[in-house]
């Protein structure tokens, strides 16, 4: 059996297993339409409501290679979905379920070209209990692309270094952004690679797209999580890492106040782990970096981190905001 089909009936059985009470109940009443695009777009909206075992099922056709970004808001946190794929057989797995506590997100590449059914229900208890939740799901599938070139000889590019493995382990770099794509190559820590840029695939997960600098026409997909800025491998007396940085970065800290400009300094304290000090009116906000992810800081509320291109977006609580740029982290 094919390594990638092996891989989505592994995720099928756990779903199935993990989320019994999740799944639409026997004997549903079920709901189906097509979900189709206009012409010159690729996204749609579509609203409605179910009621105690009733399922919408919405089928949507689409090619391998494809990215697929569905969004589910509803105010009723019992509202669940599934998505299910064609395995070349015309036979359909669950490959992902999801949870709306107001916003429920998958994003991924798709394994197989057909006919992919989203079926959005109440879950268990909430069937039995007849409750009635509506809903706004969004569907969006982009274009398949090859790989990109890595940039002509003399541009700027970002270099990045693997940290954070486990002894023993490797990070795989896969054909797209997501781990249901097969692995290419894979590096070791400390490993440094150059990057085309990175973006975010739904639930904070983001990926950046990398080639080794020795093999330029091999570019890959690696999870930003074991990423970190790093310099040049091929400029030897480069700035030193050790050396603090310092400069401004764009903030948010006041209510009704978004667009500000807050001064900082950066600060190595270990391998791959940056303090990054922001300068507040009256105080300062500490921040400590694990490669390009907040682990932590001085300030009220947890602390939530996107990579955005060539900065980091900083969430502390529900207030304050602080973009750091790739340049703080070591990152040339």
């Amino acid at each position: 059996m094919p390594v990638q089909r092996l891989r989505f009936l592994c995720l099928a059985i756990t779903v199935a297993l993990s989320g019994l009470a999740a799944m639409p109940a026997a004997h549903a009443q079920t709901r189906s339409s097509d979900i189709r695009f206009q012409s010159g777009t690729s996204q749609a909206t579509v609203t409605g409501r179910v009621s105690g075992r009733q399922i919408d099922a919405y089928r949507i056709g689409a090619r391998r290679g494809q990215e697929i970004d569905l969004n589910l808001t509803s105010r009723n946190t019992a509202l669940r979905f599934s998505i299910e794929a064609p395995d070349g057989r015309g036979r359909a797995m669950t490959l992902d379920g999801g949870r709306a506590s107001s916003v429920s997100r998958y994003t991924g590449v798709l394994p197989a070209t057909g006919t992919y059914v989203v079926r959005v229900f109440l879950d268990r208890d909430a069937a039995r209990r007849n409750e009635t939740a509506r809903y706004s799901l969004t569907v969006g599938i982009d274009s398949a692309r090859p790989p990109s070139p890595p940039p002509p000889q003399g541009g700027t590019v970002t270099y990045m270094r693997v940290t954070g493995l486990r002894a023993g382990d490797t990070l795989n770099v896969r054909q797209g952004p997501s781990t249901a794509n097969p692995v290419l190559f894979t590096l070791d820590q400390g490993d440094v690679v150059a990057s085309l840029g990175c973006r975010s695939f739904g639930s904070g997960s983001a990926w950046c797209e990398v080639y080794r600098p020795d093999r330029p026409r091999s570019v890959g997909w690696a999870s930003s999580r074991y990423l970190a800025p790093a310099a040049r491998p091929d400029r030897p007396g480069g700035p030193d890492p050790d050396r603090p940085v310092s400069g401004t970065l764009d903030c948010r800290f006041v209510i009704g106040i978004i667009n500000q400009t807050c001064r900082y300094s950066a600060r190595r304290i270990a391998r791959g782990v940056h303090e990054i000090t922001v300068q507040l009116p009256g105080r300062t906000r500490t921040i400590r970096m694990e490669g390009t992810r907040a682990v932590s800081s001085n300030g009220n509320g947890p602390v939530f981190s996107v990579l955005r291109g060539d900065v980091v977006d900083v969430s502390i609580g529900a207030l304050e905001l602080y973009r750091v740029p790739l340049s703080a982290l070591g990152g040339r």
